[in-house]
């Protein structure tokens, strides 16, 4: 038998309840929900923050270069070494989430095992075909990533240099994948020109972006189960706070096996902070940062 133990949070008197097998499995079913959505969306946050390290050393290494002509061979094994790995978590962690996104062959299949409706199937099955067949970084990311953890770094070479255009200097950091590199990363030949050439970074870009619009079609597909689920917890701890002569309390389960865990589902307040934190799907590939025209915040 499973209990719910009522806690006065003055005396810290406590009050126990059996729980039938029915309201235990409610309780089961919804907080298992919950964990998987807040898994989904700390592996996102995973994604992002890495892909900002990403981004934020790419600039320092650009910086680093122009400001003075010491680029050794050990400096530039230090710039490959650190674009390396952070690049490598960035492809990594974007194929744990697109596997629990979608992945047939290991019948994953998030936003319809959250929510159990078909629809859910259509809409990102569509989705995944659509962002495949018009983001061409992204198709090229998905291989460079299977390349890079069975055959060779993301990361072998870059380039630097300096322009100056009517008194702005320009300056630029490119790790370029000209026709042959991908071609040895086995992405088809069919999407590629032999003529052109794509920078590490821009396919970054349009993989990240990719992974942002999956997630938010995620999210909007399981919005409404996710409040199911915590009115459903919210209202079975509400009744045993009610049945027991408390006013101000908190619960938990006591398992048949001794263990416990708390009722309620403050923690899931992480994912309403994931939610304000990565609220917007962003393209930073079509980010520039503007010094002239801003305003204090």
């Amino acid at each position: 038998m499973n209990y719910f133990i009522v806690t006065d949070n003055s005396s810290l008197e406590n009050q126990t309840f059996e729980i039938s097998d029915k309201i235990y499995g409610r309780l089961v079913d919804s907080k298992k929900i919950l964990c998987e959505v807040l898994k989904a969306e700390e592996i996102y946050d995973q994604i992002v923050e890495s892909y900002w390290d990403y981004k934020s050393k790419v600039n320092y290494w650009n910086m680093r270069s122009i400001s003075g002509r010491n680029l050794d061979y050990c400096i530039s094994h230090e710039i490959r070494s650190t674009l390396n790995r952070l690049a490598f978590n960035v492809l990594n962690l974007g194929k744990l989430y697109l596997d629990l996104h979608y992945y047939e062959d290991k019948k994953n299949f998030f936003a319809f095992d959250i929510t159990n409706d078909d629809k859910a199937k259509s809409l990102v099955s569509e989705q995944r075909k659509r962002i495949f067949s018009e983001n061409i970084h992204y198709q090229i990311a998905c291989k460079l990533r299977s390349y890079s953890q069975h055959s060779s770094l993301p990361v072998s070479n870059f380039t630097t240099g300096i322009h100056n255009v009517k008194k702005t200097i320009f300056a630029s950091f490119k790790i370029i994948y000209e026709y042959q590199d991908l071609i040895g990363a086995k992405v088809p030949k069919n999407i590629l020109d032999k003529e052109q050439k794509f920078d590490l970074t821009e396919i970054l870009d349009g993989y990240v972006f990719a992974i942002a619009q999956m997630h938010a079609l995620n999210r909007e597909l399981i919005s409404g189960t996710i409040n199911q689920a915590q009115n459903t917890i919210r209202t079975i701890t509400k009744n045993y706070y009610d049945k027991s002569s408390f006013t101000d309390c908190s619960g938990q389960i006591q398992l048949e096996d001794g263990g416990k865990y708390y009722a309620d589902c403050d923690w899931f307040s992480v994912v309403d902070y994931l939610h304000k934190k990565h609220m917007f799907t962003i393209n930073y590939s079509k980010i520039s940062f503007d010094k002239q025209n801003c305003s204090v915040v």
